[in-house]
């Protein structure tokens, strides 16, 4: 017997990971699981800066659940000594298998699944050049917008000078 759950999970992580590199323009990779001492489900280098991602699958997110995974987000940031990390969520009705054709049912919703983040990597997301100076209890306050939006801000604009 499969378990269901963790392959649809796999596969969501592929497709957040295949959307990434087409949107973002991105190399993103797979993440080997470490136990307890897990380093997140997908990593990339986005304006120089070590990212890990974390991908969830889920039905029905109670507001327990979302603490849990954010703060599952942090833990995970700092065993893979990354810079940032971001948090992906399924919404239900959007696709969880990403379709690159042009024609794909699920391509364009898929960039309306959710992406968390702080205020911290959002700050350095939009700001690729420099580094971001605030109070912790501003730093440290999640905010969520659509992946599509998410993936826009990792791409690597040339700058005209």
């Amino acid at each position: 017997m499969t378990n269901r759950a963790g392959h649809d999970g796999s596969d969501f992580e592929t497709g957040v990971r295949n959307y990434l590199a087409e949107v973002a323009g991105i190399d993103v990779r797979r993440e080997v699981k470490h136990g307890s001492r897990d380093e997140g489900d997908l990593r990339a280098t986005v304006h120089g800066r070590r990212t890990i991602i974390e991908c969830k699958r889920v039905e029905r997110v109670t507001p327990k659940m979302l603490a849990t995974y954010k703060l599952q987000t942090t833990v995970e940031v700092a065993n893979a000594q990354a810079d940032m990390g971001v948090l992906v969520m399924w919404r239900k009705g959007k696709g969880f298998r990403y379709d690159a054709s042009p024609t794909g049912s699920r391509a364009k919703s898929f960039g309306e699944n959710v992406a968390w983040m702080t205020v911290e990597t959002l700050l350095r997301l939009g700001d690729a050049r420099g580094d971001v100076e605030m109070a912790t209890e501003v730093a440290e306050t999640w905010v969520s917008m659509a992946l599509i939006d998410a993936a826009l801000l990792m791409r690597d604009w040339e700058v005209a000078e």
